[in-house]
Parts: C-alpha cells; sequence; structure tokens
C-alpha cells in the first residue's frame, strides 16, 4: 500500500512541509539572506541564531529608514529579548517559538499572527518592569514620597 494511502495526514503534512516559499531580497537592492528558508521545512528548523540574522539582515532588529519598507514588519524588539534572556520568565523555546512567528508573519505564512496570550504575556513583563523602574525612582526621591 501506497505510503499516502496509509497516512493520508502525514502525507498532506510532507506536502505542506515541502512548500517553496518565495524569498524577500534586501532593501534597497541586494539578494535575499543566505540562510532565507527555501521551503516550509527549512522555516521550522532556523535555528535562534539564524532569526536574529535574518532579522537583522532585513533591517528590522536594528531600525534603519528600510524598516518599514517592507510588507509586513517584524516588529523586532532586539531589547524585550536581551532582557528577558535568562531570566526564567521567557523561556529559550517560547523566545524562539516568538522570533519564528515574527519572521513568518514578515514572509507572509499565514497562521503566525500574534496570539492573545503573548499580548498579554508581553504586558505583564513590561508592567512589572515599568514598577520596577518606579520603585527605582521612588528610592531617590524624597522620603515620605511614593508612586506605587
Amino acid at each position: 500500500m501506497a505510503p499516502a494511502k496509509r497516512s493520508p495526514d502525514l502525507a498532506k503534512k510532507i506536502n505542506q512541509l515541502r512548500l517553496n516559499l518565495a524569498p524577500i531580497v534586501l532593501m534597497p537592492s541586494g539578494p535575499a539572506h543566505p540562510d532565507y528558508p527555501k521551503t516550509i521545512l527549512h522555516f521550522f528548523l532556523l535555528t535562534e541564531e539564524q532569526l536574529d540574522s535574518i532579522a537583522h539582515y532585513y533591517h528590522q532588529s536594528t531600525p534603519t529608514i528600510w524598516t518599514n519598507s517592507y510588507p509586513a514588519p517584524m516588529n523586532w524588539d532586539a531589547a524585550f529579548f536581551a532582557r528577558q534572556a535568562g531570566t526564567g520568565v521567557l523561556s529559550d523555546e517560547k523566545r524562539v517559538e516568538i522570533k519564528r512567528r515574527k519572521l513568518g508573519k514578515f514572509i507572509g505564512i499565514r497562521g503566525c499572527e500574534t496570539p492573545v496570550e503573548e499580548v498579554a504575556l508581553r504586558l505583564q513583563l513590561l508592567e512589572a518592569e515599568l514598577i520596577q523602574n518606579l520603585r527605582q525612582v521612588e528610592g531617590q526621591m524624597l522620603p515620605g514620597r511614593k508612586w506605587v
């Protein structure tokens, strides 16, 4: 029996992973990044270093005049990723998942929209950071005054 007949779901998934991705060229003019994924499978196999390199190459982690010239900017927040590294709040797997989703949205892969849970987590982390910053400033204020 042919593999597709034994497991049609697996055959469908393999066909999806084989789909070719059109490369995005560098603005204002230039070749696609050397690690730009050629297929959906290659996209899912990208390492964190490759994701960071691609974001930098396409002016997404280091903003330039070209950052917003692409069809769907990544909104890559390198400072956010750096602040969360090693804190235990955002696991390595979750951080890579977020970076991969941002790249997927950038190159037009469906289903890479920002999930509500991610927005809520980001707001929670920013709120905690803001409170911490306010407490530091409060410590430098006159005695008896408080902000939080």
